[in-house]
């Protein structure tokens, strides 16, 4: 009995070390079968990433071949406008290749930067038209302003011709100034106040000049011979006339210093004249200009 309960505690021992060994190997197994399961997955995992990784970037391929060739005009007309802007092509060029570079093209981002395109050109094409037109503005305000000024010179011109140029005031004799308007009234008898003051103004310039008398009487009544310079002394027109108020005006302003005649120290009116003097006259004179029925020479 004694061997038998000896016996027994060694074969529990050794069953209770039996079974612990047989659950720390079924341990190990789960535990092992866990691992390769976890690998297994971890596998498959990657393999879909790895497959997922190609896709995209055969995709990015796909859409980046796809905007270089359907927006390669675009970009010509980008690197068209470097000279007009470079700072601004330099910009879009380093946007575009951003793009490029991050792999993340799209339909969408395509489309905006096409519109961004046809926008700026839309805003440079309205640029240069409101800039054309503003110079076209210009062009034509100056074309007035240029036409205004010829005109105001000609108009200029034209009233220079009729004002009379003021020169110093002339002092006469009360019997020189009496002689001044006889001749005047018989020469320009039925002028008006202009052809009147011509008149005196060519007796008073023969006065100045040196080829002439120094005194209106001397001037009046000059003779080269038998010829008279003035007519109405021969004719005796010069002591008929009886001087009108028009007259006295005419002498009157001369006078003061009013005088039409360009230095004019010769007239004559062709219709009355001798022939012969008018020829003299076309030969050795200069013509100046005429004015009513009289011509005047210098």
């Amino acid at each position: 009995m004694l061997n038998i309960h000896s016996f027994l505690p060694g074969i529990k021992k050794r069953i209770r070390k039996s079974m612990e060994s047989c659950y720390k190997s079924s341990l190990l197994v789960v535990g092992y079968t866990l691992v390769a399961i976890i690998i297994l997955l971890n596998s498959d995992v990657s393999e879909e990433k790895d497959k997922n990784v190609i896709e995209a970037y055969a995709k990015t391929e796909d859409i980046v071949g796809s905007f270089v060739g359907t927006h390669e005009e675009t970009a010509k007309k980008a690197n068209i406008r470097v000279d007009q802007n470079p700072q601004d092509t330099i910009i879009q060029k380093e946007t575009i290749s951003d793009v490029y570079s991050m792999g993340a093209v799209n339909t969408v981002v395509v489309s905006a930067i096409d519109e961004a395109f046809e926008e700026q050109q839309k805003e440079e094409i309205e640029e240069n038209r409101a800039r054309r037109l503003e110079a076209d503005e210009e062009a034509r305000e100056a074309a007035v302003v240029k036409t205004q000024q010829e005109k105001a010179k000609k108009s200029a011109k034209i009233k220079e011709g009729k004002k009379a140029v003021k020169s110093n005031a002339i002092t006469l004799s009360a019997s020189e100034r009496e002689i001044l308007e006889r001749i005047v009234e018989a020469e320009a008898t039925g002028e008006d106040l202009k052809g009147r003051i011509l008149v005196a103004n060519v007796i008073l310039n023969r006065v100045k000049s040196k080829k002439f008398p120094d005194t209106v009487k001397g001037v009046v009544f000059q003779r080269n011979g038998s010829r008279v310079q003035f007519s109405p002394t021969k004719d005796g027109r010069y002591w008929s006339v009886k001087v009108t108020k028009k007259t006295k005006q005419a002498v009157d302003e001369v006078l003061a210093g009013t005088d039409y005649s360009k230095g004019a120290l010769y007239f004559s009116a062709r219709s009355k004249a001798d022939p012969s003097n008018m020829s003299w006259f076309d030969r050795n004179l200069t013509w100046l200009f005429r004015y009513k029925g009289h011509e005047f020479y210098k």
